[in-house]
């Protein structure tokens, strides 16, 4: 029994040695739709709580479901390394149509989880496509709402603090993961040009899955020309440097929305409809989860420039990344090559000579060896921070 006690204490102790205990402070907000200001304010705070998550070294994922304006099945989930312990709800005020509060939060952390969360990545929306293209633009009213959920996302990104959101890219690549073509092999090399010609690490896109009514003409809703839309989304997160899917995440809400009232896609009355509404909470839900997500991974930089002279290199990563002098980083030397099966693999190779962040500009780094330089680093090799 003895033995067991103090096994127990032993690893109670070594568990101490990787955790340990920090308060949060963090704002959060949320708009107050249709007059409901505690669902704004229970918004507010998990806007809150999330931005504390991620400080901490957390990482949250969601799937929500919303018809007529209540959450019918909400799954939250904290992959964390820690335990919320307490918060404590600092302030909380209505601001015009936003909810606004200010939390202090306890968290039990394992350190070093969300790696990335010091430097900002760039991210590049692609345009949403739907599922079957021809049968959705029949869709009376709701003509060109891809191109309007697009702006939408790349404008809730543009509002997040930590990424860098670049302008949408406004052509159909058609893609969808869950269908892929015959010439799905060339997409990965698609992405990765993309993200080379727009200097964009990271590449947002999604489908439309569904837009269809959820009920039939009867009902006494028919008698007023409104009717219950169904609106189903997936959201998919691509790395620009490899072409690989990282993430996808699908989202589903209803409400009622009156198609003969004149109010398309792009207008404010459709936005502020009911319908609208649970849309934007969707689309704010997606891009905050994708940009999470592209916040905690550790941040790459491309090869830009090389003196074979002093080894020196150019990156295209800067103080806008908040990239400061002194950091370190390695340099992977990337290959490719095409599997038996005609699968494009990708290869590195570190290569041994440490880099240091000599001069820091906007977009751009100069990285100055530490040692030997290596004679071998080529355009468009991979920065690692140390």
């Amino acid at each position: 029994m003895l033995k067991h006690i103090i096994l127990l204490f032993l690893l109670f102790i070594a568990g101490m040695g990787t955790a340990f205990a920090q308060w949060f402070e963090a704002e959060g907000s949320a708009q107050i739709r249709n007059g409901d200001t505690p669902a704004a304010r229970q918004e507010a705070i998990d806007d809150a709580m999330r931005q504390v998550m991620l400080e901490s070294g957390s990482f949250v994922t969601s799937s929500q479901n919303v018809r007529d304006g209540v959450i019918s099945d909400d799954s939250f989930n904290i992959a964390s390394s820690g335990n919320i312990r307490q918060y404590i709800l600092l302030s909380e005020k209505k601001d015009g149509s936003f909810f606004r509060v200010k939390i202090r939060v306890f968290v039990d952390t394992v350190q070093n989880k969300c790696l990335g969360a010091a430097w900002k990545k760039t991210i590049m929306p692609v345009l949403f496509i739907y599922d079957r293209e021809q049968f959705q633009e029949s869709m009376h009213g709701l003509q060109g709402i891809n191109a309007a959920v697009t702006r939408e996302v790349t404008r809730m990104l543009s509002g997040l603090g930590g990424v860098i959101t670049k302008s949408y890219y406004d052509r159909n690549l058609g893609i969808d993961p869950l269908k892929r073509a015959p010439d799905s092999k060339k997409l990965e090399e698609t992405l990765r040009q993309l993200s080379r010609n727009f200097d964009a690490e990271y590449l947002l896109t999604g489908v439309i899955r569904d837009l269809s009514r959820s009920r039939s003409d009867d009902g006494w809703l028919s008698a007023f020309g409104d009717e219950i839309r169904e609106f189903s989304i997936s959201f998919y997160l691509f790395d620009g440097l490899s072409g690989e899917q990282i993430s996808g995440s699908d989202y589903h809400a209803a409400a009622v929305w009156n198609p003969d009232s004149g109010a398309g896609v792009q207008s404010r009355e459709f936005w502020t409809s009911p319908y609208g509404q649970e849309i934007k909470k969707i689309l704010e839900r997606g891009a905050r989860e994708a940009a999470e997500i592209v916040a905690c991974r550790k941040p790459l930089a491309r090869i830009l420039k090389v003196d074979a002279g002093n080894g020196s290199v150019l990156i295209n990563m800067g103080s806008r990344n908040n990239l400061k002098q002194g950091t370190r980083f390695f340099i992977d030397h990337r290959g490719m090559f095409t599997d038996k099966d005609g699968h494009l693999r990708f290869t590195e190779d570190r290569a041994r000579t440490p880099l240091r962040t000599a001069e820091v500009y906007e977009d751009t780094a100069l990285l100055t060896p530490l040692g030997t330089a290596n004679g071998n680093v080529q355009i468009d090799d991979i920065a690692h921070i140390e």
